[in-house]
This record gives C-alpha cells, structure tokens and sequence, in this order.
C-alpha cells in the first residue's frame, strides 16, 4: 500500500460518496475503485460494504482500519513537516498531541503561542489523537509532550497540572430542567443521555459517571459517542442531554440551553516523560513556566489551578 491509497481510503470512507470523493482527490470515479480495490486485495479483507453501485458503511474491519489509516497519514506528514522545519533552520522538532477534550478558550493558548514564536528555533509538530492514544503515545516516545485530564490513568508519566473547568449539562432547548440554577445527578435520574466511550475515555465523561456513582443514581445512559460534535446533535435534536466543560458550553450553541452541573471539575493537564523528555522541551517548558504567572507550574501535588469560567 501507499500513502495515496490511504488518503482515497480515508476520503470515502468518510464520504461514502464516490463522486463526492472524487470531487475532492481531484482524480476520476474509476481510479477511486481501482485504489480501493487494490487496497482490498493486498490487505486481504474488505473495507467497505457496497450495495451494487452504492456504498453503504463499512465492514467492522474497515472501522478499525479507518482509525489506523488516519494515524499513519497524520505521522507521515508530520514527518514531512519536520523533515521540512529542519531543512528551513529548525534546530529541533517536538512532537504534541492534543485530543478534542483539551480544545478550549482557556489563555493558556495565548502564552503558549507566544513562547512558541519565542523559540523560533524549534519546529512544532501538532498531532490529534484520542485521549488514551495520547497517553501510550508519550510513553513509548512516539510524542514528546501531550495535553490530555488528569483523572486517566498516566501510567509514571510526568504530570504538570494547567487549569480546571465546572461541568455543565446540555439540555435541548425548552427543557424542564433548563431553567434551573444548578442540576446534580438525582435531577437527571430519568433524563436520557449520551456520554463518551468509556473505553476512549471520550468526553472525559468518566467524572459524570462518577458524579452519578457517588449519590447512588443509575444513569439513564441511551447511546455512547466519540465525538463532541455527535453528542451536541443529539441534543440539539431533543433527544438527550449530555455534559459539556465550561468552554465548551458558553458558546451559545443554538437549540442547546446549558446548566452548570455538580461533578469533580475537568483537569487539563500535560504530560511527558519528564527528564527523558527532549532537551528542546524542557526549555521550551521552563521559559512557558516563568511567562505565564496565571498558571501554576508547580506540579501535581497541592497545586492550585486557575477555573476556566469561558
């Protein structure tokens, strides 16, 4: 296989639209099939489910794949950008993961940003991945740096605490509950939901359920998603309620009404492998720690974090 096969696999995998994706790739119908029927038969399995001229979904094996698909594209252009910051008078390239959870409004990012121009000497290469990919990632080295919540397990990772965020429930619009100042667990005892996957972590959901655990509610857990986007579509659709952080949730999202909700607060934290970590990034990371005097650096132990309010 190579790097192109992957991306006309990717591109109607997510499409399932031949002409769509053709549109797209900039090559013809035919020579999308070829691809993907060449990609097929070196693979030995089948990707895609199709109904004579349709495609319809993806075979189970197609699912896993697309995700691998996508991790190998992103790290081959991630090498090609490095390769590229050298070439153009990088002295050193760090590798970043950040997972959706972590994309907030916060000033953190405005700090960051500005130490990164400050270090122009260093290229920075930003990858996104899900929040318990991000943890094996730096493990094994495959990152340098991750920022990921704290309540997953870090494994000996070093840890630096950044800032926390209340919880809030999202609730169609014209909801009951809506108009409440606050909701815990018993308010949302018969309301349906839909939270993240615990097994991805996604969300950073597993706090809710905690939430719910502590006061002995069972909760009425309709549907599990990966993704922000899926949750809030749900709710905007009236179907169920899910739980944003702060950021998240002040964004005035239309048909959604948002309620703060009693659960542990979100803890955005970063994570490397501490004195193993790149030379580079230990200064980078001294120089963020002296800039930002909003934040604490000091580590996990007793440290206080700035709340994110939005």
């Amino acid at each position: 296989m190579d790097s192109r096969q992957l991306e006309i696999f990717v591109t109607v995998a997510e499409r399932l639209n031949l002409r769509e994706a053709a549109k797209t790739l900039a090559i013809s119908q035919p020579a999308i099939s070829v691809q993907l029927q060449a990609l097929e038969s070196e693979l030995g399995f089948s990707l895609l489910i199709r109904d004579k001229q349709r495609l319809v979904g993806l075979t189970p094996a197609g699912h896993q794949y697309l995700e691998a698909a996508r991790n190998l594209l992103a790290g081959l252009r991630g090498a090609s950008r490095s390769a590229a910051g050298l070439a153009a008078g990088k002295t050193a390239v760090l590798k970043v993961g950040i997972a959706e959870e972590v994309s907030t409004a916060s000033s953190f990012w405005s700090a960051f940003r500005d130490c990164q121009r400050a270090h122009s000497h260093i290229a920075f290469q930003f990858v996104e991945l899900t929040l318990d990919e991000l943890t094996s990632a730096v493990a094994t080295g495959d990152l340098d740096m991750a920022f990921t919540l704290q309540h997953l397990d870090l494994r000996d990772l070093h840890v630096t605490p950044l800032w926390s965020q209340r919880w809030y429930a999202v609730l169609p619009t014209g909801h009951p509950l809506a108009v409440e100042s606050e909701l815990g667990p018993t308010d949302l005892a018969q309301v349906p939901l839909v939270l993240g996957h615990s097994r991805q972590s996604s969300g950073g959901h597993r706090l809710i359920e905690e939430a719910f655990a502590r006061e002995r509610v069972q909760p009425q857990i309709n549907m599990r998603a990966a993704r922000r986007s899926t949750m809030l579509m749900l709710v905007a659709s009236g179907v169920v309620c899910t739980f944003m952080p702060a950021s998240a949730a002040t964004r005035g999202l239309p048909g959604m009404a948002m309620v703060p909700f009693r659960a542990e607060p979100l803890i955005v934290v970063a994570i490397s492998r501490g004195a193993q970590a790149p030379s580079a990034l230990r200064e980078f990371w001294s120089a963020l720690g002296e800039a930002n005097s909003g934040f604490d650096f000091a580590g996990p132990q007793g440290s206080h974090l700035p709340e994110h309010r939005g």
